[in-house]
C-alpha cells in the first residue's frame, strides 16, 4: 500500500511539474511575440483626449505632442487659464 502512495505522489508531482513548464513556455512565447511583432499605432486624428494636469510639465507637453498629431485636446488643471493654453493660442491650434 505504501509503495502505491509513493508512486502516486511521484506521479501527481510529475504532471504539476509538466503543467508548470508549459505555463512558462506559453508565457515566453507570448512574450516574445508580442516583442517581435510590433502592434498598431492608433490614429488620433479627430478623436478627443482629455489631458489632466496640463498646466506645465509633463501634462502640457504631451497636450502639444497630441495636438500636432490632429486630435482635439481637453485641457484639464486647477489652474484656468495656463502656460499650456497659451502655448495652443501661440502654435495656432483651436482655443474654446
Amino acid at each position: 500500500m505504501a509503495a502505491a502512495d509513493s508512486w502516486t505522489e511521484i506521479l501527481h508531482f510529475c504532471l504539476e511539474l509538466l503543467g508548470f513548464v508549459l505555463k512558462v513556455l506559453i508565457i515566453v512565447v507570448t512574450a516574445t511575440a508580442n516583442f517581435l511583432l510590433p502592434k498598431k499605432k492608433k490614429d488620433l486624428a479627430g478623436e478627443v483626449v482629455l489631458v489632466t494636469g496640463s498646466a506645465q510639465g509633463m501634462g502640457s507637453q504631451l497636450a502639444l505632442q497630441i495636438a500636432r498629431l490632429g486630435a482635439k485636446v481637453v485641457l484639464w488643471d486647477i489652474n484656468e487659464v495656463s502656460v499650456a493654453f497659451h502655448n495652443f493660442v501661440d502654435l495656432s491650434f483651436m482655443c474654446q
